[in-house]
C-alpha cells in the first residue's frame, strides 16, 4: 500500500534508537485505450478480420479472450485471430516491468457489406460434431476453411458441390470457426468439435 513506512534494527535486545523512513509510491498502468465498441465490415475482398485490426493503443498491447486470461496473463491471441462477431475482447498493456491493472474490453460486431449477404441457405450439422461435418447449399460450396481460436488455418476443402462433408475427426476438442465460400459469399460460423 503506498504511504510511510519507518524502519529499526534489532541487535539482540537491543533496538536502534533513530527511524529510517521508507515513502512507498504506486505507479499503476492504466488499462489500454480505446473505442469499447468496435464495428468491422467484410466485404469479398477481405472475408474476415483479425485481432490485428482492433484498435488498443498502449506500450506493448496484447489481447485476450477472456477477462480472467487477461487478468492471469494466459493464452494471449495471435494477431491472426479470426474475430467473431458480437465477442468481447480484452487488452492489457506493460510499461516497463509492469502491467495494466484491468484490461480495456471491446466489443467487436461484424457487418456484412451490401453485396455480401451470407449464404442464407447454408446448412451445416451436426453441431457439436466428433466426426464428419455436413453442409448443403443452394448453390455449390468452393471453398471450406477451418480456423481454431488462434486464427491458424488447420483445414481447407474445395468441393465445388452442393452438398460436402469435411472430415473433423483428427481435430482437438474445441471451438472452431469454419468460413464457407459460395458465388464469391463469405458465410463464417462456429462449430464445436467433441
Amino acid at each position: 500500500v503506498a504511504g510511510t513506512y519507518f524502519a529499526s534494527q534489532t541487535i539482540g535486545t537491543c533496538e536502534s534508537i533513530g527511524r529510517t523512513s521508507v515513502t512507498v509510491t504506486i505507479n499503476a498502468v492504466a488499462s489500454p485505450t480505446g473505442p469499447t465498441t468496435q464495428n468491422f465490415t467484410l466485404l469479398s475482398s477481405a472475408p474476415s478480420k483479425t485481432i490485428a485490426d482492433l484498435i488498443g493503443t498502449g506500450n506493448n498491447v496484447v489481447w485476450f479472450g477472456s477477462n480472467s486470461d487477461a487478468l492471469a496473463n494466459l493464452n494471449p491471441l495471435l494477431s491472426t485471430t479470426v474475430l467473431v462477431n458480437n465477442t468481447t475482447y480484452f487488452a492489457m498493456q506493460t510499461v516497463g516491468n509492469c502491467r495494466s491493472a484491468s484490461p480495456l474490453a471491446v466489443l467487436v460486431t461484424i457487418i456484412l457489406g451490401i453485396n455480401d449477404i451470407p449464404l442464407s441457405r447454408l446448412e451445416f450439422y451436426p453441431n457439436p460434431v466428433t466426426n464428419k461435418l455436413t453442409l448443403s447449399n443452394t448453390n455449390p460450396i468452393s471453398l471450406i476453411e477451418v480456423y481454431n481460436m488462434l486464427g491458424q488455418k488447420v483445414a481447407t476443402s474445395t468441393p465445388n458441390a452442393l452438398t460436402t462433408q469435411l472430415d473433423m475427426s483428427y481435430l482437438q476438442a474445441g471451438t472452431y470457426l469454419v468460413q464457407v465460400a459460395s458465388e464469391g459469399k463469405i458465410k463464417l460460423v462456429k462449430v464445436i468439435k467433441n
